[in-house]
């Protein structure tokens, strides 16, 4: 009857170690870049680790609300990943941000991530030269 239990108890603990297993799978690290009013962003990261992992690209804007979000993505090691969103009305501009989600690691140091924003000003200008101002902002 010892035998059976401690069999019972091993089984358990494979079990349990297995579903800690599978949850460190899923660990991941979760970035922001500030957020800035622009007409165009476009959020870019590179995977400059080793490994392969996954990620997903948003751009948030100041309410909180997905503006843009990229399907869960493998991102391998030295390669880059883009998530953009244009405003849909030009010229109307938002203040929004970049949130990545980067899975498969839990070393920041793992992705470099950045906000790059361009914003074109919509004021009437005599000699009619677009103007493009721009501006790129880190992940932490």
């Amino acid at each position: 009857m010892k035998h059976i239990r401690a069999m019972v108890v091993m089984t358990g603990l494979f079990a349990v170690a297995g579903a800690i297993g599978t949850a460190r799978a899923q660990d991941g690290i979760t970035l922001y870049t500030g957020a800035i009013e622009a007409t165009h962003f476009g959020c870019n990261a590179v995977n400059v680790s080793s490994k392969t992992l996954k990620i997903t690209i948003s751009v948030i804007d100041g309410d909180g609300h997905a503006l843009s979000v990229t399907p869960e993505t493998e991102f391998f090691p030295g390669t880059e990943v883009s998530g953009d969103f244009t405003t849909p009305s030009f010229p109307d501009d938002a203040d929004a941000y970049c949130k990545f989600q980067v899975y498969g690691t839990r070393d920041r140091g793992d992705v470099r991530a950045i906000l790059n924003a361009a914003l074109t000003p919509h004021r009437e200008r005599h000699d009619h030269l677009p103007i493009l101002l721009s501006r790129v902002l880190e992940a932490r």
